[in-house]
Order: structure tokens, then sequence, then C-alpha cells
């Protein structure tokens, strides 16, 4: 919660650091289950900070996380890796927009803000 305060804060660098030393922590402790979130963070943190190809690389690595650890956090991901591909790719975005809706129905998400269903 704290990440997500500060990247709406725009406090980037400093919600990029607490991603970090939380993704340490997490890996450090074998809370696997939390790298999935950590990482989707990580990768916003980066995107804000206009570091698109190493946000997408960040929500890659997010999703294979999800694939040992569990899918709650897909649908996120790939709403934040269609939000990141919208101007490159506006087809393959509406491809990851559609997927993403699918994952958070599943999960019975009745939508936020961020990611509205």
């Amino acid at each position: 919660a704290a990440i997500e305060i500060l990247l709406i804060d725009s406090r980037i660098d400093e919600a990029s650091a607490l991603c970090d030393a939380a993704l340490a922590r997490a890996a450090s402790l074998g809370a696997g289950y939390l790298l999935p979130t950590l990482r989707r963070l990580k990768g916003m943190a980066l995107a804000a900070g206009g570091h698109d190809e190493e946000a997408t690389s960040e929500f890659t690595h997010a999703l294979r996380e999800c694939e040992v650890h569990g899918n709650v956090e897909r649908g996120f991901i790939r709403a934040e890796l269609a939000r990141l591909g919208s101007s490159a790719n506006p087809s393959g975005a509406d491809e990851m927009n559609s997927r993403s809706a699918a994952d958070l129905a599943q999960l019975g998400f009745v939508g936020s803000d961020r990611y509205p269903v």
C-alpha cells in the first residue's frame, strides 16, 4: 500500500526504492507469493519514470511469477502492459485489455479508477 501511495503522489524514485527493498526482503524470506504484486508495482514505477522498456520487462517477469505463485495479479499486470503499449501497438493493447478483463472478471473484481472493468 505504501508503494501505491507513493506512486499516486508521483514520488516515483521513493516508490521504486521501496519496491527494490520489498522485492529483496520477500525473496530473502521465501515469500514468493508477494513477487507478482511487487514486480507489478516496480513496473508501474518504471513506467511512471518514462522507462517503458524496463517496465515491460518487469511486467513480463511478473507474469512469469504468476505462473509459479498464483494468478491473482495476472489481470492487473496485463492491464498495465496494455496501458504501456496503447500508443505503440493499439491492437496488441486491445487484446491485452481483453485478457486483463477476463482475468479480473474471473477474480470477481468489480473495478477501480485505475482498473475499470
